[in-house]
């Protein structure tokens, strides 16, 4: 009895280390990547072996669309991209910060970050640029995320105490600095809907509280011992 006791008490505790260990991976960047590749993958598909409208036509951020009642592009838009290049810059940038972003916000509040700065690129875009202009591209999402974590480090050492902060605050200002920079260098101009998600992350960030962070058992042995 006693063998079986002890049994069941190493199998519930390797279980509560393997769901632990799968509770810190960011799945839901994962996911949100994956639906990225695949919705790229679905378009690509449909304008080369599908006769008529392209998917990217109904999917796309057109200003005069959206005005008028096909509201859905403020966020499918985010998911779209141009060709492999622009799809590929993208996926590096959002499975880098985005894994950052969800440790400190956990699971479902990343999902809320995501869509709030793809929908909040996408109102930039629509205020700033004419009405027929089309838009798309997961970076509005990315400059979010990097402003949401610029947020957190600046403002929020308390809540998330970390050792090289001021080292992780200028490293998030000179890769925010080369992004705009490039911006202005290939367009001439600020993009509405890179800065537009820049500030809804921001935003975000500074009012919605970060993930508690728990500790198990043994740390919290450790730390009375």
């Amino acid at each position: 009895m006693r063998s079986e006791l002890a049994l069941s008490f190493q199998f519930n505790q390797i279980w509560i280390q393997i769901r632990e260990s799968l509770s810190r991976l960011p799945v839901v960047t994962f996911l949100l990547v994956s639906i990225n590749v695949a919705v790229y993958c679905l378009v690509t598909i449909n304008s080369d072996w599908t006769p008529g409208p392209s998917l990217s036509l109904v999917l796309e951020m057109r200003g005069i669309s959206a005005i008028r009642g096909q509201w859905w592009r403020l966020l499918t838009s985010a998911f779209l991209h141009l060709n492999f290049g622009h799809l590929s810059s993208n996926v590096v940038s959002l499975l880098f910060l985005g894994w950052m972003a969800e440790s400190l916000f956990g699971h479902l509040r990343l999902l809320v970050l995501w869509t709030a700065c793809g929908i909040g690129a996408s109102i930039a875009a629509l205020a700033f640029l004419r009405p027929n202009s089309v838009s798309l591209g997961a970076s509005g999402v990315v400059y979010g995320l990097l402003g949401a974590l610029l947020c957190v480090h600046a403002f929020k050492q308390r809540l998330h105490p970390a050792r090289f902060r001021y080292l992780k605050i200028v490293l998030l200002i000179c890769l925010l600095v080369i992004l705009l920079d490039g911006d202005w260098y290939f367009l001439g101009r600020f993009v509405p809907a890179h800065v537009g998600g820049l500030l809804t992350g921001f935003l975000f960030a500074f009012v919605i509280p970060l993930a508690n962070r728990k500790t198990d058992g043994r740390q919290e042995l450790l730390a009375k011992s």
